[in-house]
């Protein structure tokens, strides 16, 4: 379990992924395109001699916000499995621990492009954080191979 998760925005509401997957934060570099690709994929960019896919959370869930990538959008750069991927996101907040009473279920109520993500919620501050699963990286993978295919 990990011990604790970035929180950041994204389209107005808060979510987390844990921190041992979480290997760096930080400004949105130049993005190259890549055409024919879903529309989640914003494009590539350098990241210290590595190429790194830049994915929209945005369009992947359907929610508003991610039509172009602006100057105040964050990067989190994401390690799972020995993959590596950029996360587009609205803005960076903190981390947050895992406190004693752990991971409560995904709540109801959120869209359902969102749903097969998540792997639970938690309450901090009086507002809901809903945790997204660092396996993402690889479902992700896996969608792209089979519209590739």
């Amino acid at each position: 379990m990990p011990s604790g998760f970035v929180v950041f925005k994204l389209g107005g509401e808060r979510y987390g992924i844990s921190l041992d997957a979480v290997r760096e934060i930080g400004r949105v570099p130049p993005v190259t395109p890549i055409p024919g690709t879903d529309r989640f994929v914003v494009g590539v960019c350098s990241l210290r001699g590595n190429i790194v896919a830049l994915l929209d959370l945005h369009a992947l869930f359907d929610l508003e916000g991610g039509d172009e990538v602006l100057s105040g959008h964050r990067m989190l750069i994401l390690s799972h499995d020995d993959m590596l991927a950029g996360l587009l996101v609205d803005a960076v907040e903190g981390v947050v621990p895992l406190g004693e009473e752990g991971l409560d279920p995904p709540l109801a109520g959120l869209p359902e492009g969102l749903r097969p993500y998540l792997v639970g919620h938690l309450r901090s501050d009086d507002s809901v954080i809903a945790i997204i699963d660092p396996a993402i990286l690889i479902s992700l993978r896996t969608r792209l191979e089979e519209a590739v295919a």
